[in-house]
C-alpha cells in the first residue's frame, strides 16, 4: 500500500486517478516532456490510462507531487514494479531549478530504503537530459552503465544512462558512522558455452559470417575458443566454444540494440541461416534467429 508523505513544501500523496486534470498539464508540455519515454499526452484520457497502468501492479509505489501552498499536482515520482526496483520522476519545467525534484526524490528514497526495504534503486536517463543528471548525482546516485535504445516515438536512438544507489550509500550519506551492511552479491553477464566439434571451423564462421572477434584460442590443436562482438566492453556479447565429440545443440538468445534488421540483412548477405526473419513478437520484442554452423540456435531480439 502506498503512503502518504511529506516534506517541507510537499506532500507526495498516493498516485490515484483524481490527479488526471493537474498531471494532463504536466505530460502536454513540451519542455517538460523532451526526453520522456513516450509523447507528449494530447488528450487527459491518456493521463488517466497512464495512471492507471503505474498503478496497476500492487508492488509498485507512485505518488503525485503536490505543493503545499497550492494544492496542485505539478509532477510525479515512484517505483516500478521491477525485479530492480526501477525509479520514475517528471516535474513540469515552471517548476524546475527551484529544488523540488530534490525534495520529492529524496523523500521516495527515503521511504524505499526504509520502510520498503530496498536495497538499491535505478534510474535510467537520456543521454542529453542533463539536468535529470545533476538531479541523479545530487541524490548520491553513480553512473553504473549504458544501453543504446529508440524510443518508439523518436526518429533516431540514443544513449540511455544508468544509475544506481545502493542501501548502504544512501544510509553513509545520512549517517556518516553508521556500520555498513553487505552488498548484494554482484552478477554482470552470462557467458554461454557451446559444445562444437570443430573448433577451427566455429571459430571461422563466428568470425567471418558473424562479426564476432577473437579474444582466446587454447589448445593445440584448438579445442577451447572465447569470442564477442560489442562496442564497448561493458555491451559485449561473449560466447565460448569448447570442443565435444557429441555435441548437443543450443539455443542462446542475444540482446540488441535497435538495428536488429540492419543486423538480420549483414547476416542474410553473410549467407548465414536464417531459421526466423525479423519478427514483432506479442510480448513486444523484435527478433530474428539464425543457426550456426554447429546446429546451435542463435534468436537476436530488440525492444524498439
Amino acid at each position: 500500500m502506498t503512503v502518504e508523505l511529506r516534506t517541507p513544501r510537499l506532500i507526495l500523496t498516493p498516485l490515484a486517478s483524481p490527479h488526471t486534470d493537474d498531471l494532463f498539464r504536466v505530460f502536454q508540455d513540451d519542455a517538460t516532456m523532451r526526453y520522456w519515454h513516450h509523447p507528449k499526452h494530447r488528450a487527459p484520457e491518456e493521463t488517466a490510462a497512464m495512471i492507471w497502468s503505474l498503478t496497476a501492479s500492487p508492488m509498485a509505489r507512485w505518488w503525485a507531487v503536490v505543493l503545499r501552498q497550492t494544492n496542485r499536482a505539478v509532477g510525479c515520482v515512484g517505483y516500478l514494479d521491477a525485479a530492480v526496483p526501477g525509479m520514475g520522476y517528471i516535474l513540469h519545467s515552471d517548476y524546475w531549478r527551484q529544488g523540488y525534484g530534490t525534495e520529492a526524490a529524496a523523500a521516495a528514497l527515503e521511504h524505499g530504503f526504509g520502510s520498503l526495504g530496498y536495497n538499491r534503486v535505478e534510474l535510467w536517463i537520456h543521454e542529453a537530459n542533463t539536468a535529470s543528471q545533476r538531479l541523479a548525482y545530487t541524490l548520491g546516485f553513480s553512473q553504473r552503465g549504458q544501453f543504446y535504445q529508440r524510443y518508439p516515438h523518436a526518429q533516431a536512438p540514443h544513449e540511455t544512462l544508468v544509475f544506481g544507489l545502493r542501501a548502504d550509500e544512501w544510509s553513509a550519506r545520512q549517517q556518516p558512522d553508521a556500520a555498513k551492511p553487505p552488498r548484494a552479491i554482484p552478477f554482470f553477464n552470462v557467458r554461454p558455452i557451446l559444445p562444437v566439434q570443430n573448433v577451427p571451423e566455429s571459430i571461422a564462421f563466428y568470425r567471418d559470417r558473424l562479426g564476432f572477434s577473437i579474444d582466446y584460442v587454447g589448445g593445440e590443436p584448438p579445442d577451447f575458443a572465447i569470442m564477442s562482438r560489442g562496442e564497448w566492453s561493458t555491451e559485449r556479447v561473449i560466447i565460448h566454444l569448447r570442443r565435444s565429440e557429441v555435441p548437443a545443440a543450443v539455443h542462446v538468445y542475444i540482446m540488441l540494440g535497435p538495428y536488429i534488421d540492419r543486423l538480420h540483412d549483414e547476416y542474410r548477405a553473410a549467407g548465414v541461416t536464417i531459421t526466423l526473419p525479423p519478427t514483432w513478437q506479442p510480448w513486444g520484442m523484435r527478433e530474428f534467429g539464425i543457426e550456426d554452423n554447429s546446429g546451435h540456435q542463435l534468436t537476436f531480439g530488440a525492444n524498439a
